[in-house]
């Protein structure tokens, strides 16, 4: 569902020293323009997302508390692109994701701080870990990485202390 709070409000006429108008005096409510609000976040079974201007979904969040996490390939009819920076950053219920084919890119801090994390799956659309997208999440003990990964970010793996493999 999707809400959208209105930009801007109306003003009611009072005289300086803060009273109504005197009887017969009219004034006509000013329009304000207090800016516009911020974007109500989309959510779809706890993942927030947002659609890029390459017309694919980037998954922006998680609101949920599963511990076993398969992230969706298509929101609607738009297949998932990306996880974006900061995604599940500090999450403390996730202990095991797979990430659904289609998506090539790992945000930045995508993971970052998932301290429960023990693996993530990544499939062999993934092109581009970004940096420190995995650091912090000192459970993890396996990440099952393909072979079409080109490009894994500065500090990915940081601090990652129980990391056995990475196949």
């Amino acid at each position: 569902y999707t809400a959208q709070w209105p930009p801007t409000t109306y003003a009611v006429a009072y005289n300086a020293y803060g009273g109504p108008l005197p009887k017969g005096k009219k004034m006509a409510a000013q329009k304000m323009v207090y800016g516009k609000a911020s974007p109500v976040k989309k959510v779809l079974k706890g993942y927030t997302y947002k659609k890029g201007s390459d017309g694919y979904m980037t998954l922006t969040g998680f609101t949920g508390r599963d511990t076993t996490l398969t992230t969706p390939a298509k929101i609607g009819k738009v297949k998932v692109r990306r996880i974006g920076d900061n995604c599940f950053r500090g999450n403390v219920w996730i202990k095991k994701v797979i990430v659904s084919g289609g998506v090539s890119q790992i945000g930045d801090y995508a993971f970052e701080a998932c301290g429960m994390m023990k693996g993530i799956t990544l499939p062999n659309t993934v092109k581009i870990i970004g940096d420190a997208a995995f650091s912090g999440c000192a459970q993890m003990k396996y990440c099952e990485m393909p072979d079409s990964v080109t490009s894994i970010g500065t500090g990915a793996f940081l601090y990652c202390i129980r990391l056995g493999s990475v196949d």
